[in-house]
């Protein structure tokens, strides 16, 4: 366990960087998306566990709730969602009691998309961050809320008077409550298909 506790501020350090680089975007992004068109999206898919939760837990349901602020004629689109995914646990009860029973997370995460314009099937780059609340079956988690960061790659199109995405992201979670490991991180494959109104 020593070994890995020089890691906890570098990676700490790390994260902060990301996430204060993300946040200048975003308030750089939504001063051009201010009166832009707004579109409402629901989505469903399977998050993946990887890394220490990939241990412990299997792939489990993912649904998504989005707000999309701007259309097919803008490079760079803010993307606002309420996620929530669930793991179940495939290991005894008794093993470690940080990571034993179901995991569930509930998100809020705030996305950058940037893709070409065009009218027909376009590919985006996915980057987000945001709030998470962890949560384990019958296990208090003492951390609250914490940050998650997002990278991915989707591609959408029209399907009559709707807007059909997929796509696929790595996600992190900057805590290691529910790894089972000092300096743990937790990490997801999300991957989704859905409806954009």
């Amino acid at each position: 366990m020593s070994g890995l506790r020089p890691a906890g501020p570098s990676r700490d350090r790390i994260a902060t960087q990301s996430c204060v680089t993300l946040a200048l975007l975003l308030v750089l992004g939504t001063s051009k998306l201010v009166g832009q068109e707004i579109h409402q999206g629901f989505g469903l898919g399977v998050a993946v566990p990887a890394g220490d939760y990939g241990q412990t837990h299997g792939s489990g349901p993912l649904a998504q709730f989005s707000i999309l602020f701007g259309g097919a004629d803008k490079r760079l689109r803010l993307r606002v969602d309420a996620e929530g995914v669930w793991f179940p646990g495939h290991i005894p009860a008794s093993a470690l009691s940080s990571t034993s029973g179901d995991l569930r997370i509930l998100s809020g995460i705030a996305n950058l998309m940037i893709g070409p314009r065009t009218s027909g099937a376009r590919p985006y780059l996915l980057l987000g961050a945001g709030p998470q609340w962890v949560s384990v079956t019958k296990v208090p988690n003492p951390y609250g809320s914490v940050i998650g960061t997002r990278a991915g790659l989707g591609v959408e199109g029209r399907l009559g008077n709707w807007t059909v995405r997929a796509e696929i992201a790595a996600h992190a979670v900057l805590s290691d409550f529910a790894t089972g490991h000092d300096y743990g991180l937790g990490a997801y494959w999300p991957v989704a298909v859905a409806i954009q109104f």
